[in-house]
């Protein structure tokens, strides 16, 4: 999500993204509303031949809406003759529109990190909750807010954790399906107690294994390895993390950080060199370059830097 959005309203060529994405297909698509009626027309481009490969539109009604991307998976997995073997739970879908629009924007908030966002996402978060009480997502994007808060001494940092810790765990008992939960858990584990590993470590080994795909746990697995001192498995599974979310800034800190702590300067400046120009990250990014530079005994490219 966070590098495909990069890309909205340029006038960029599909082949173009595909290189900078790294990948061979690109799913594009339009919403337009009529009334209480919703148009949702998409369609899957192969960007070697420019060619649609798989396109439909069809109409629904709002309280109709959560279905419709899971239908446009199933189309597509069609397309390429693949059978999931995963059985559906119930919990999965269907779940109330208005709860879900509420946690995509407690989401939108929780993305957009900065001192007034933690309330706008909580606020999000809990009118989704009025709606569906145990709704495992929203309750693990509270935990994941108190987690942050605590980090950040928004607030008393124990009440803050306890939140966190609290919230975490009735999102899995909620839905034990969602990988979000367990990420929560993990994330209050680990500053609970103060870089707890075996908190940490356990919870994201569940997350993997509910959702291998995801960038932000093979991330946060990266860090799990860095801790334990295995730089080697850190690089790769970072590097893995960036190849499916290749302009999150967040793994682009995190791949930096490793090259740094295995002394390969070089690769850690073209790293943190990706995010000069993001919005809320120039200092950070110049501080980080900088050190680079003076690891590397380049001192007067540091200086500029600083």
């Amino acid at each position: 999500r966070m590098s495909s959005f990069l890309f909205k309203g340029k006038e960029l060529s599909l082949l173009e993204i595909s290189r900078k994405l790294n990948v061979c297909y690109i799913l594009d698509g339009s919403i337009r509303k009529r009334g209480d009626i919703y148009k949702i027309s998409f369609q899957l481009v192969d960007t070697l031949t420019g060619f649609n490969v798989v396109s439909d539109s069809f109409s629904r009604e709002f309280d109709r809406l959560y279905d419709t991307e899971k239908s446009i998976v199933q189309t597509i997995l069609g397309h390429f003759k693949f059978e999931t073997t995963k059985k559906e739970e119930k919990q999965d879908y269907y779940l109330d529109p208005r709860a879900y629009d509420f946690y995509l924007k407690g989401k939108h908030y929780a993305f957009n990190w900065n001192m007034n966002a933690p309330k706008e996402a909580m606020k999000y978060y809990k009118q989704a909750l009025d709606i569906v009480p145990n709704y495992s997502l929203a309750l693990a994007g509270l935990s994941t807010i108190y987690t942050h808060m605590s980090i950040y001494q928004m607030g008393d940092e124990e009440e803050m954790m306890c939140k966190a810790n609290e919230y975490a765990q009735k999102a899995v008992e909620a839905d034990s399906n969602q990988a979000e939960g367990y990420v929560a858990k993990a994330l209050a584990a680990f500053w609970t107690g103060n870089w707890f590993l075996p908190g940490f470590e356990e919870n994201l080994k569940i997350a993997l294994q509910l959702s291998p795909n995801n960038s932000e746990i093979r991330m946060f697995n990266g860090m799990n390895y860095l801790f334990n001192g295995d730089t080697d498995r850190a690089l790769i599974e970072v590097k893995l993390a960036k190849t499916l979310d290749p302009y999150s800034v967040n793994i682009i800190i995190r791949l930096g950080l490793i090259y740094y702590v295995r002394r390969q300067y070089e690769d850690s400046y073209n790293t943190f060199l990706e995010m000069v120009g993001v919005e809320h990250y120039n200092a950070y990014s110049s501080q980080r370059l900088a050190w680079c530079c003076i690891r590397m005994n380049q001192f007067e490219r540091a200086l500029k830097h600083l």
